[in-house]
C-alpha cells in the first residue's frame, strides 16, 4: 500500500518538473537564421566614427530581434502583433517605395531593407530629404520598438 502512494508521488512529482520545463523550451523563440526566412524586414542605421551597424529584424509572425555585431546571430527582444508587419508592408508598397528604391548613404545612414522570396527591396539614406516615406516608416518603427 505505501508502495503505491509513493509511486503516484514520484510520477505527479516527475510531471510537476518536466511539464514546466517542456512548456518553458518548447515557446522559446528560436535563434534567427536569414537562411530560414523568405519574408522579413530590416531596420538599422549606423556609420560615425565607430562605425557600427545596429540592426533590427522583423519576421511576418512579429517577432523582433536585434543585432549589432556581425559576427554574433540576432537576439531576440520582443514580439509584436503580425498585423504590424503585414502593415509596414503595406505601407512600403501603398507608398510606392518598391519602384523607388533609395542608395544614399552618408556617414550616419539609416536603412531599411524587406525581403521577400522573390527580390531585395533596399532603402539606405543619410538626411529625410533623401528618402521622408522610408523616415516616415523609420520612425514609427523605432518608436514601436521603444514601447
Amino acid at each position: 500500500m505505501i508502495r503505491k502512494s509513493m509511486l503516484k508521488y514520484i510520477k505527479v512529482s516527475l510531471w510537476g518538473l518536466i511539464f514546466p520545463w517542456i512548456m518553458v523550451t518548447s515557446c522559446a523563440p528560436q535563434p534567427f537564421l536569414l537562411s530560414d526566412h523568405q519574408q522579413f524586414l530590416v531596420f538599422g542605421d549606423g556609420g560615425g566614427f565607430t562605425g557600427q551597424i545596429r540592426q533590427y529584424y522583423m519576421l511576418p509572425s512579429g517577432q523582433v530581434y536585434y543585432s549589432n555585431n556581425i559576427h554574433q546571430p540576432p537576439e531576440y527582444i520582443k514580439k509584436v502583433s503580425k498585423d504590424v508587419f503585414a502593415q509596414i508592408v503595406s505601407n512600403i508598397h501603398a507608398l510606392n517605395m518598391i519602384n523607388h528604391q533609395v542608395a544614399q548613404p552618408g556617414n550616419v545612414f539609416k536603412l531599411i531593407e524587406y525581403h521577400t522570396a522573390q527580390a531585395t527591396y533596399k532603402w539606405l539614406w543619410q538626411s529625410k530629404e533623401d528618402a521622408p516615406n522610408a523616415q516616415l516608416i523609420y520612425n514609427n518603427f523605432k518608436q514601436l520598438i521603444n514601447e
